[in-house]
Order: C-alpha cells, then sequence, then structure tokens
C-alpha cells in the first residue's frame, strides 16, 4: 500500500535490543545499589536505590508522638490552637514526603498524636532521636532584603483568608498584637517599595512587596492568584502564630514485626505473580510475550525508583498499587500482541503488522491508562496515609506504563523482527488455520437480555449476603480507637473483654488472631465512641491484660486513633474523590468517543462502571470488611480498570466505523467489535484477575489484612468489569441508539478521525474495499 515504504525507512536496527537490554541491566543493578555524586565543596547528591526505600508503619514499624504545649503554657489549647498544630506537623512531614502518617487532635487532653514511619537507614529504632526530624517549635519569621527579621509568629493575633474588593484579588488580611504593630510600623516606613519574605520553617510561604507604611495594627498581603492560595497562606501563617512552643511529652515506638514479616510475604507474592504473567505471555504470545516481560521489568524498576529517589513512603497499599499498575501494564501488552497477531494471521506482511499492531493499539493504550491516572490523582488528592501511597504508586506505574509499554516494547519488537530467524509469523501469533469471519459468531446483543438477568441475579444475592452481615463503617470513618496487640499464650476473648471494660468503663469488642504461617496471635481492641482513647488510657488497657494474664507478653502491634469528626472528614474526602473521578472519567469519555455519540457512549459506561462497583462492594461487605479507606481505594481502581476494559470494545467499535461506513448494521457491529476484543478482554481480566489471586492467596496464609481486604473485593471487580464491558456496555449503548436509527449508522455520528494514516492508504474506493475485505477475514 501506498506510504508504507516511509514508514519502514530504519525500521529496526538489530543492535537496538542490545541497547535496551544493556541500559535495563545497568537501571537494575543502579536501582538495586543507589548512587552517590560527590558535589564540590558540599556534600554530595544521593539517588537513594531500591534498598533506601521509605517503609510505611504497617511494613517497619515507626514513632508515637505525642506533642503538647509546653510547660510554661499555662492555659489549654483549644481547638484551634491544636488544629494549627496539626498543619504545623502536617506541613513539616509533607516536607519530608512521608506520605503514612496520622496525626490526631486529642481535644479532651489539649493533645496531638503523630505517627510516622522509621527512616530507611535507621537500625536503632530510638524514638526520641526519630522525633528530631519534626524538630518542636514552629519558627514564623518575616525577614527584610537584608535577612533581619522584622516580626515573628508571636507578633500576629490572627490571619483571615479574604477579597478585595476594589480589584476582585485574593488577598490574606492580617491583625497584629500591640507589640508587632509598632515593630511592623517601624520596619514598614524604612522598606516602602522592598519586599518583606514570610518563611515557615525555613519554607518561603510569600515575598509580598511593601506598598506603604503600616502602622494601624492590621495589613494584608496580596499576589495570590486563587482564593485557595490565600487559604493556605493564612492557615500557615496561624500555624506559626501559637503562643506557645509545641513539645514533645512522649514518644514510643510501634512495633515493626508484624509489618516486616508482611513485606517479606508481598516480596514473594510479586515474584511469584510475575513468574506466573511470565510463563503465560511467553506460552500464548511467544516473542511479544518475551519483549512484554522485560518491559515489565523495566515498569516495575522505575516505579521503585520513583518512590525511592524522591524518598516517598510505601506501604503496603502502595505495594498493591505497584500490583494493579503491573495489571495495567499487563494488558497494553497484550492488546498490542494481539493486534500484532491479528494483522499476521490477516495476511499482512510482518513488518506492517508489527507497525499497526502498535500504531491501532496505542489509542486503546491512552485512553485506558488515562482513566486510570484520573482515579489515581483523585486518589493522591483526596486520599490519605496509605491510600495516598497507593495512588502514587498506581500513577508512576500508568506513566511508566506508556513509555514502556507503547514506546520501548515496540523499539524492542522492531529490533527483533530484523533478525531472518526471529522474522518468522508462528512467532507473532501466526497460524495455517484459516481465520474465523469477524461477521459470523456469537450475538452479544441478541443475548444482552441473559446477561443482565445474571448480574441482576447476583446483585440480589450480594445484598442479601450484605444484609444478612450487615454494613459496618470501620473506627477510621465513626471515629473511636483500635488497639492491637501481640502475644504468646491462650486467654479466654470473654475474660479479656471484661478486664478491658473495668478500666474503661466502655464496650469494647475483642478479636484473636493468628497467622497461619508462623502461628503468631494477636488481639485486637476495638472501643468505638465519640471520645477515642487517651494515651493514658491505652496504657490502662495493656496493664489490665498483663494484670489478668501474667505472663501472656502483651506487646503494641499497632494503634489507631480517629476522632469522629477525622473520620466524618476522611469518608466526605473519599466521596467527593469518588464522584469527582467518575464525572471526569465520564468526560474523558465523551471527549475521546464523540465521534461515535460520545454523551451517550460515555453513560453507558459509567453504568457499567456502576455494575462492577456494587458487586465488588456487595463482596467486601458479605466478606465482613468494614467499610474505611481500603473500600474508597478499591472503588477509584476499578474506575480506571473497568472503564479501560470498556474504552477497548468502544475503541473497536469507532476503527470498525471507520472501515464499514454504512455497510453493516449497527448491532451487527457491536457483535463483530465484541467478537474482535474478546481474547484481549478476556486474557487481561484473567492476567490482573491471577496477580491480584496470588496476592490474595498470600495474605490470606500469613495473616495480612490489609491486603486481604483489598485484593478480594479487586479479584471479584476485575470478573465483573470484563462481564460489564463484554455483556452489557457496548450491547445496551447499541440498543439505545438504534431506538434513533433505523438502518446502519449515522454518518454525522461517526465522524472517523482516529487513523489519518488509514485514510491516506484507502484514498481510492478500490483499495478501501481490498482492506475491508482483509479485515473481514481477520479474527482470533
Amino acid at each position: 500500500m501506498p506510504g508504507r515504504n516511509k514508514r519502514h525507512r530504519g525500521y529496526g536496527k538489530k543492535r537496538t535490543f542490545f541497547i535496551a537490554l544493556a541500559v535495563l541491566t545497568f537501571v537494575s543493578s543502579l536501582a538495586w545499589a543507589g548512587l552517590r555524586l560527590p558535589e564540590p565543596g558540599g556534600d554530595g547528591i544521593n539517588l537513594y536505590g531500591i534498598r533506601d526505600i521509605r517503609l510505611g508503619i504497617d511494613i517497619r514499624g515507626g514513632v508515637e508522638a505525642i506533642y503538647a504545649p509546653e510547660d510554661s503554657y499555662e492555659a489549654e489549647a483549644n481547638a484551634q490552637q491544636l488544629d494549627a498544630i496539626v498543619e504545623i506537623m502536617g506541613r513539616r512531614l509533607d516536607n519530608l514526603n512521608i506520605l503514612d502518617r496520622e496525626i490526631y487532635p486529642v481535644p479532651e487532653q489539649g493533645r496531638v498524636i503523630v505517627r510516622f514511619p522509621w527512616q530507611s537507614g535507621e537500625s536503632a529504632f530510638n524514638p526520641d532521636e526519630a522525633m528530631k526530624e519534626l524538630g518542636q517549635t514552629a519558627q514564623l519569621i518575616f525577614v527584610d532584603p537584608a535577612g533581619e527579621v522584622v516580626l515573628t509568629g508571636a507578633d500576629i493575633d490572627n490571619a483571615e483568608p479574604g477579597f478585595n474588593q476594589m480589584n476582585s484579588e485574593s488577598v490574606v488580611y492580617l491583625q497584629l498584637t500591640d507589640e508587632g504593630t509598632e515593630r511592623f510600623r517601624d520596619a514598614t516606613s524604612r522598606l516602602v517599595g522592598e519586599v518583606i519574605a514570610i518563611y515557615m520553617d525555613e519554607e518561603l510561604l510569600s515575598a509580598p512587596v511593601v506598598n506603604q507604611v503600616i502602622s494601624g495594627g492590621s495589613a494584608y498581603i496580596s499576589g495570590m492568584e486563587t482564593p485557595e492560595e490565600a487559604v493556605e497562606l493564612a492557615d500557615s501563617i496561624n500555624a506559626g502564630a501559637l503562643p506557645f512552643s509545641i513539645v514533645p511529652v512522649s514518644s514510643s515506638s510501634i512495633s515493626p514485626i508484624l509489618g516486616q514479616n508482611a513485606l517479606d510475604v508481598m516480596i514473594r507474592a510479586g515474584l511469584v505473580s510475575f513468574l506466573i504473567l511470565a510463563v503465560f505471555l511467553i506460552v500464548y504470545y511467544r516473542l511479544p510475550g518475551f519483549v512484554a516481560i522485560l518491559t515489565l521489568w523495566a515498569q516495575v524498576l522505575g516505579i521503585l525508583l520513583a518512590i525511592s529517589i524522591p524518598q516517598q513512603t510505601l506501604t503496603l497499599q502502595g505495594i498493591a498499587g505497584i500490583i494493579l499498575s503491573i495489571g495495567m501494564g499487563v494488558d497494553a501488552n497484550i492488546i498490542i500482541a494481539e493486534r500484532i497477531k491479528e494483522e499476521v494471521r490477516g495476511g499482512t506482511d510482518l513488518r506492517t503488522a508489527i507497525y499497526y499492531g502498535f500504531d491501532r493499539a496505542f489509542s486503546s493504550i491512552l485512553d485506558g491508562n488515562v482513566t486510570v491516572a484520573i482515579a489515581a490523582v483523585c486518589l493522591m488528592f483526596f486520599g490519605s496515609g496509605g491510600m495516598l501511597s497507593f495512588g502514587y504508586s498506581l500513577l508512576a506505574g500508568v506513566i511508566l506504563n506508556l513509555f514502556c509499554g507503547a514506546y520501548l516494547s515496540q523499539l524492542m519488537t522492531r529490533s527483533l523482527a530484523s533478525f531472518s530467524r526471529l522474522a518468522q509469523p508462528w512467532l507473532y501469533g501466526g497460524s495455517r488455520r484459516k481465520p474465523r469471519n469477524p461477521q459470523e459468531g456469537f450475538s452479544f446483543f441478541k443475548h444482552r437480555h441473559l446477561f443482565a438477568s445474571i448480574s441482576g441475579l447476583i446483585i440480589v444475592i450480594g445484598l442479601a449476603a450484605a444484609l444478612i452481615s450487615g454494613v459496618e463503617l470501620d473506627i477510621q470513618f465513626r471515629g473511636g480507637s483500635l488497639l492491637s496487640y501481640t502475644f504468646s499464650d491462650d486467654l479466654e476473648l470473654s475474660e479479656a473483654e471484661r478486664a478491658v471494660e473495668a478500666v474503661l468503663n466502655r464496650d469494647v469488642t475483642l478479636q484473636e488472631t493468628e497467622q497461619l504461617a508462623d502461628q503468631q496471635k494477636s488481639l485486637v481492641v476495638s472501643v468505638a465512641g465519640d471520645e477515642p482513647l487517651s494515651p493514658e488510657e491505652q496504657t490502662g488497657v495493656r496493664e489490665a491484660l498483663l494484670r489478668r494474664f501474667p505472663g501472656n507478653g502483651f506487646e503494641v502491634s499497632d494503634v489507631n486513633v480517629v476522632d469522629p469528626a477525622i473520620g466524618r472528614e476522611t469518608l466526605f474526602r473519599g466521596l467527593r474523590g469518588l464522584l469527582i473521578a467518575a464525572v471526569l472519567i465520564v468526560l474523558y469519555v465523551w471527549i475521546r468517543f464523540r465521534a461515535i455519540s460520545g454523551p451517550s457512549a460515555g453513560i453507558f459506561a459509567l453504568g457499567a462502571l456502576v455494575h462492577d462497583i456494587i458487586i465488588a462492594f456487595l463482596v467486601f461487605v458479605a466478606a465482613g470488611q468494614a467499610l474505611n479507606e481500603t473500600v474508597i481505594a478499591v472503588v477509584l481502581s476499578l474506575l480506571g480498570w473497568s472503564v479501560n476494559d470498556t474504552i477497548v470494545i468502544f475503541d473497536r467499535i469507532r476503527e470498525n466505523a471507520r472501515l464499514y461506513k454504512g455497510k453493516i448494521g449497527l448491532q451487527e457491529m457491536i457483535d463483530m467489535s465484541t467478537r474482535q476484543s474478546l481474547s484481549r478482554s478476556v486474557n487481561t481480566s484473567l492476567a490482573s484477575f491471577l496477580v491480584m489471586a496470588v496476592a490474595f492467596v498470600f495474605s490470606l496464609y500469613y495473616g495480612i489484612e490489609s491486603i486481604y481486604a483489598f485484593s478480594l473485593p479487586m479479584m471479584a471487580g476485575i470478573l465483573a468489569g470484563s462481564y460489564s464491558s463484554i455483556t452489557l456496555a457496548a450491547t445496551y449503548w447499541a440498543s439505545w441508539m438504534s431506538r434513533r436509527q433505523s438502518n446502519g449508522i449515522d454518518a454525522d455520528l461517526l465522524e472517523l478521525r482516529s487513523y489519518p494514516e488509514f485514510e491516506e492508504e484507502t484514498a481510492d474506493p478500490a483499495a478501501e474495499e481490498a482492506v475491508r475485505r482483509q479485515s473481514t477475514q481477520r479474527g482470533r
């Protein structure tokens, strides 16, 4: 066909594969060992390797520190001041890239509890030393160009965001103390036209210019582009304007034993998953499968480096995000391999088949990864702790998937295809058997009501199971305290419950667990209510257990204290994240598929997505899991994963609409596109399901609750997503469209823009008809 010689010029150089393999080997070594770059006159620059990753509290343990006003402050800290302390600690942890942290105000005690993980290089776990990362007092200073401090936080009475009616600009209004008013008048009288910089803990917050002498005790800072910037600056100034210094009043270590065991388990699960994927891809897809394994390895390395170099915190949920992103990487490689195989079996020469395989798969890969990226960004923006770590890992994986799956694999495949012994069609899926006509076969459209009935039955059964087991909010959302202890001997739960209730004078729930792998026993004490347990009450619980069961060696392995207001805010933030992610994904589908009536395509894709989320949610509840951030992470993950599955079929419909415009009816086109996409959908779902199944089995066997709670509903959601994409989304969209179109598809609804190079090659009707006949012979 015209134009192909231009595409194949310099098609694939044999050395490209070996260069890519050498670079991958070098990066693997660098990723493990890290790199230290010397800097003249300085300490040098560290590029942290995988061994230097800062592991979360749930994996390695960490520090619990309790902060309060210094003893010289006689009054009790009020709620606003405690919120300011939370702001200070949050800012400091953000600056340290510590994602896995918990910061809780305890108004009844006038204290703030901060929990954060150990540093990556720490071996002597001394909580007092670890707390040096956070410091003690928040230093807010106003500095003139000469470096002289003209105001401190003690001179600020209050800061409020506002709006300047004169020029419609967001500002921050300052109210100064009497002493601050005098000092600021003296400073501004000599600094008119110059900058006064505002620093918090040596971080520059703002650098406003002095326009006039300020002597009235009030001023405002302008230059903010958005109201959100004004709110953030006001909160930061208030945080540094506390009338007291904050100091740690106590600290303790959080046991890393269970978490470290979980890390070892998940590493083994990851290796097993990778081995299973390698065998599956190579056996089923041959040479493209071999290339896929190399690019997946590159993707994993890239994710780990994206975590280790900036010293982001890796939690168990973050590991789950890596596993899910690997599933997305497998999906990209399967789409490409299927398209290459389809072209080869249709009689296309190998080089052209490889070109079309990558070129025509790219739109599906792009759309799928963008939808997952939307969900990951919402996880990061609205989540915290483990959910934030999960979103970061997933986003890094999605970005790398576009490079490794769509670009690196193309370079390596083309290079290998330039070797004569590797340029055999059977290595790319070629077969001597006659291809099946994609226009013939099972009709998904005609059986759509049967498939919908099966889904309805599954949902009814799930609802019944959920009603029997009940829907319960985790302490994370309803507030309260959750204490976990390891112990060595037997105990009677009812007696332990009475001992704890006698100390707390509150109802408690106790649960005993035991890991199958090492028979490590754990006792979980759950106390719900509006008043979280104070540090003294937590100590009293452990002492009561030791008195009732002496010699049992109760050791604290985890403490989770949540104020009800914080729990509600966490829940609402999660729900906002779900809503915004769903809206953004539908809008994206709308825009990308406007050629085939984008608004309706987006709505039906959303309907299938709701179906998948309901099933995953019911499995989560039926399994006896309380609703927490994990279920939000599952739903947001399915938002991207399931829509990606549906997008592949809609993308094939868009392509066939261009190829067969007006030649076949809508219902026939839907069935043909679904059959052409069936192998890809089944294999991708199978690969992703196997990865999650391995994580599920390991977490169940070793008693890793957080991974178990994530992997089980994800497995159900993956199956439901594949089912709804194949049987429901496109078929019911076609049914709705058929009501508006009696014959075929209107040209104005199918504005075919996806493949300009195809348009170039089929510029004349005879060539177009030849390509159409060839496509009719393709199939899986």
